[in-house]
């Protein structure tokens, strides 16, 4: 076999080139181009005619970058400095623009081992640094967007927002100038804000003029963003031309719910390009700043309002404190808004009032009433009058004379309402005793809902059709004639005997002294009842009696019991939580439950300690969270009922958790309860699951570039091999040679999948997996014995490949041609790592023929054998004496390790 004489490029590498997917060009020691391939064409603009032959630096380089660059490649061709191996840098192609080649470099050697130039393969990247440019564009936009919309958030003064907002623009973003104009009803200007260039305001010229500039003037005709450029006839000598008169006016309107608050300018440089996404995002954020001065205005109506109400809330609480009737103002919900200190006085019992349903403090009831005025007066807009009842601990049959009276407002619809009563019971009481008609009182006494009996003595002598319903009776001669005890357990839950505490009790009612209370009453099948009774004194016809009325109150006491059993329940479920529990008032642990104690490392008695401050619990760097939003609380507004932030136990150990809360009246303000879960495990598995798929995707990517690496080298080695076949016995030696190739590729993979390490190849073992392969094909009866002196070392994937291949080439065709005619020999396989690396295939056989048809210069193994050995920066030597040895060595790159044991 023979070196070859130079580096010359026969067709078939040419060919190889072409086929290839990225810019390959061969330049000689003078940078004169030699080769470029169809790819190198089609990037560059040019034929091949129109490139090969040029001075590549003068031709295709920037001129800013020819200099150093012709100064490093001289340096690279004496030898002085090794050859950058990755760069990028821009080229000229056809029609004088540019692309961004990122470039892979290998110094081509003539027979003597120097350099004669160098052979590059270069991947146009320029939409990649064009996407990447883009990217970062918009992420200057974004930063500008998240800066104001933070600004919004806490900026309540209207120049103050407008102002800072377009120094956030010019600073964040880059525009050169940023001004914002604000609109009143008539579209005269009403204040504005401006950065970028601080000596130059357009406000004066435009009140000097009494007009707009030109791009206002369209953006406020057209009502969306507009991009204007400066050199326009109808610009003038407006101030915003001096910024830069090659820049452009992006103009786009701040408005809010259909109504226009004013102009956002922006001067754009006119290298940076606007493209859709920015104007979005640009009407986003004056969406938000419309939105944020709506808020101001709201607010400070709202403050207005609020000043002229406490100027007469003296004035107005005198008024109703002074009458002597009782005045409550309820919204149209009926919620009691205001009331005077007669009702206070009244229902003092169901304090608090303020805030509570009318129907539900007033007449105890879970929904309106049927005979509501109030409800009337809100349909109609018109005064009403009723008299309704008027229940209260003391006098539970009642009665009041209700006026309504509607409060609208200038539209005419009622917002809210006074409600004027009078106790009219007495009077009620007169009436009825002056009547004293038994029609009446017994057309009452059957419509009531509550059991009615008439005592005489201690027998029933009349009830109600309530109460033959009550005790479960088919009439009412059932119930007369019988005593109240009849209808009773014979002992009363207090241990009283049931007869003699009814005959105490009648006997307390005929001389006025009792009370309302309690009794356990029995149906006719057993069923016991709970009742509320109220006795009363009665004459009919000039005769005294006795009245009753019995309320059935047993759902109310079962329901009374469920609850005390449902907090008990409840109790429960918090003590035996998994996630942490409180209950937290003025900033102190009112109920904390054992998972609290053990998560925050601290005791109930701790919490509760005088001195106790309870944002020592929050990790400083996260009080923040908390502040803010008990500010945004105390302001009124709402909050999210979940947020994260991390504990600082009292060991030091951070716990991050995740609080779901809710705030609840408590004593005289709002109290907070929530619920903490632990999530410091969780977000470190998050995080750790984030890391791995990352990394996988990095592995995908990589296993999906090796991939398509070996596919080119598969298709080149099949075009150069299809080139050299001639018949039918050439094409399947042919393909029987590839397929050793191939071979010896795939078990490059085959060893990344068994050792589990995807970037390193055991090359002692893959050594020794590649000779006994080849063996069994080539040396079926074990005629040439062999010898391996291998090193423990692993190589990265791209020298593994080329290693293979070099060695399926070397051992192949020592076995199928260096021991032709001999009965045995020896093949020794060494590759060691002293220094460098040095792979030697030597074998005893009949030596290497020059006339020898597979091993000759041009032969395809001797030109793969070449070009991979370039790939390694490798050197290959042939020695003839006793049999044929190849060597070749190659260095070491800085991160491959010494050889383990």
């Amino acid at each position: 076999m023979k070196t070859p004489k130079n580096n010359r490029i026969n067709i078939n590498v040419e060919s190889f080139l072409d086929i290839a997917g990225v810019m390959f060009i061969v330049l000689d020691k003078r940078g004169i181009v030699s080769l470029v391939n169809e790819k190198g064409c089609e990037i560059l603009g040019y034929p091949e005619n129109a490139i090969i032959g040029k001075n590549w630096f003068d031709t295709f380089l920037p001129e800013d970058l020819r200099s150093s660059f012709k100064e490093v490649y001289s340096k690279i061709m004496q030898g002085k400095i090794q050859p950058v191996e990755f760069y990028e840098n821009p080229v000229l192609v056809k029609g004088g623009g540019k692309k961004m080649i990122h470039w892979h470099n290998t110094p081509l050697w003539d027979e003597n081992g120097r350099i004669i130039g160098t052979l590059s393969s270069g991947e146009d990247v320029s939409d990649k640094k064009r996407l990447e440019e883009k990217s970062n564009h918009l992420y200057h936009v974004l930063q500008a967007i998240r800066n104001i919309n933070q600004l919004i958030t806490r900026e309540k003064d209207k120049k103050r927002l407008i102002q800072e907002s377009c120094q956030l623009l010019t600073e964040t973003r880059g525009y050169n100038f940023a001004w914002i104009i604000l609109f009143d009803g008539k579209k005269d200007i009403l204040m504005t804000g401006h950065s970028g260039l601080e000596t130059l305001d357009p406000t004066p010229m435009m009140q000097q003029k009494k007009q707009l500039p030109y791009c206002v003037r369209e953006a406020l005709n057209r009502k969306k963003v507009t991009i204007t450029d400066k050199n326009h006839k109808d610009c003038g000598d407006c101030p915003l031309v001096r910024i830069d008169s090659e820049c452009r006016v992006m103009t786009v309107p701040i408005e809010y719910r259909d109504k226009l608050y004013g102009l956002l300018l922006v001067c754009v440089p006119r290298e940076i390009v606007i493209d859709q996404d920015e104007q979005n995002l640009l009407e986003e954020l004056t969406g938000d700043i419309g939105f944020a001065l709506q808020t101001i205005d709201n607010e400070a109506s709202r403050l207005a309002m609020e000043e002229k109400l406490r100027n007469n809330e003296q004035f107005l609480q005198n008024v109703f404190d002074a009458i002597q009737d009782g005045i409550s103002v309820l919204d149209t919900d009926l919620n009691i808004v205001r009331i005077n200190r007669w009702m206070e006085k009244m229902y003092d019992h169901r304090a608090p009032i303020v805030g509570q349903k009318c129907y539900y403090v007033y007449q105890k009831r879970t929904s309106p009433c049927s005979f509501c005025p109030t409800k009337l007066t809100i349909q109609t807009g018109k005064p009403q009058s009723e008299i309704v009842p008027y229940p209260n601990e003391v006098n539970p049959v009642g009665w009041i004379d209700l006026s309504v009276f509607p409060i609208m407002d200038n539209d005419g619809r009622v917002v809210h309402l006074i409600e004027y009563v009078k106790d009219i019971t007495e009077q009620k009481r007169a009436e009825q005793a002056l009547r004293d008609s038994e029609l009446r009182y017994r057309t009452l006494f059957d419509s009531a809902n509550d059991a009615i009996f008439l005592i005489d003595e201690d027998k029933y002598v009349g009830c109600n059709n309530a109460t033959v319903h009550m005790f479960g009776c088919n009439e009412k001669r059932d119930i007369i004639g019988r005593s109240p005890w009849d209808f009773s357990p014979a002992i009363q839950p207090d241990g009283m005997d049931s007869k003699q505490k009814t005959k105490k009790i009648i006997k307390m009612a005929q001389v006025g002294d009792i009370q309302p209370f309690y009794w356990q009453h029995q149906s006719v099948n057993g069923k016991p009842l709970d009742t509320q009774v109220s006795l009363n004194k009665l004459t009919l016809d000039g005769k005294l009696y006795l009245q009753a009325i019995v309320r059935d109150i047993t759902e109310q006491n079962q329901a009374r019991l469920a609850l005390k059993e449902s907090v008990a329940m409840y109790r429960s479920l918090i003590e035996n939580s998994n996630d942490a529990i409180y209950l937290l008032y003025n900033r102190k642990f009112e109920i904390i439950n054992q998972k609290f104690e053990e998560m925050m490392g601290i005791t109930l008695q701790d919490v509760q300690q005088p001195d106790f401050n309870m944002m020592t619990l929050i990790k400083p760097s996260d009080r923040v969270i908390i502040e803010q939003r008990e500010q945004d609380i105390k302001n009124g507004k709402s909050v999210p009922p979940q947020y994260q932030f991390t504990i600082l136990r009292p060991d030091g150990r951070d716990v991050i958790v995740e609080a779901s809360v809710s705030y609840i009246p408590y004593k005289d303000g709002l109290a907070t309860q929530g619920i903490l879960r632990d999530m410091t495990e969780r977000i470190r598995t998050e995080n750790q699951i984030r890391q791995s798929l990352r990394e996988k995707e990095v592995l995908l990517q990589e296993v999906h570039h090796r991939v398509k690496n070996n596919l080119n080298v598969i298709t080149s080695l099949l075009t150069l091999q299809a080139m050299q076949l001639g018949n039918k016995e050439q094409a399947i030696n042919a393909f029987k040679k590839t397929k050793d190739r191939i071979f010896a590729m795939a078990m490059v993979h085959e060893k990344l999948y068994q050792s589990g390490v995807y970037t390193e190849i055991d090359m002692n073992d893959y050594t020794k997996t590649l000779v006994k392969n080849l063996l069994s094909i080539y040396n079926p009866e074990a005629k040439i014995h062999y010898s391996l002196k291998l090193d423990n070392f692993n190589l990265d994937i791209n020298r593994a490949i080329p290693c293979g291949l070099i060695l399926n080439e070397l051992i192949t065709n020592a076995l199928k041609h260096a021991f032709y005619g001999q009965s045995s020999g020896k093949l020794t396989i060494s590759f060691r790592k002293h220094g460098p690396f040095e792979l030697v295939v030597k074998d005893s056989g009949i030596g290497l023929q020059t006339d020898s048809q597979d091993w000759n210069a041009d032969t395809l193994g001797m030109q793969l054998i070449n070009i991979l050995t370039a790939q390694l920066d490798g050197k290959l030597t042939i020695k003839i004496k006793e049999g044929t040895e190849f060597k070749i060595v190659f260095p070491v790159r800085k991160n491959d390790k010494a050889p383990y044991r």
